[in-house]
């Protein structure tokens, strides 16, 4: 679960460029909070971070928006299990589709993959 494999319909499942906007909110946000100077942190602790932080996300409650100057905003969790802005600045939510079933699957797979 938690990405389009390439076959079939895409349906609820994320494609890699949700994928690659969400590490691109994440960086920025982290950059915020002091991983200024990615260089000296090791590129394997770097991604854990980001894994654990895809895992515990609570997406049902944010705006996640990569290019804004605050990529995390509050946001009501009844419009939708997961809000990811365009980059294009139109309004839409690029995760319309996924749902909560897809976020609860995303969540065990990470967090399988991160504990094994």
């Amino acid at each position: 679960g938690g990405c389009w494999k390439r076959t079939g319909a895409i349906g609820s499942q994320l494609k890699a460029a949700h994928w690659n906007l969400l590490t691109i909110a994440w960086w920025r946000a982290a950059s915020d909070r002091g991983l200024r100077d990615a260089e000296s942190v090791p590129l394997a602790a770097l991604l854990q971070a980001l894994l654990w932080w895809l895992a515990t996300c609570p997406f049902e409650v944010l705006l996640i928006d990569p290019l804004a100057p605050r990529p995390f905003s509050a946001r009501q969790p009844a419009e939708a299990a997961m809000w990811l802005a365009s980059p294009l600045g139109d309004g839409r939510n690029l995760a319309g589709r996924v749902d909560a079933e897809e976020l609860a699957k995303l969540r065990a797979a990470l967090r399988e993959g991160l504990t094994t």
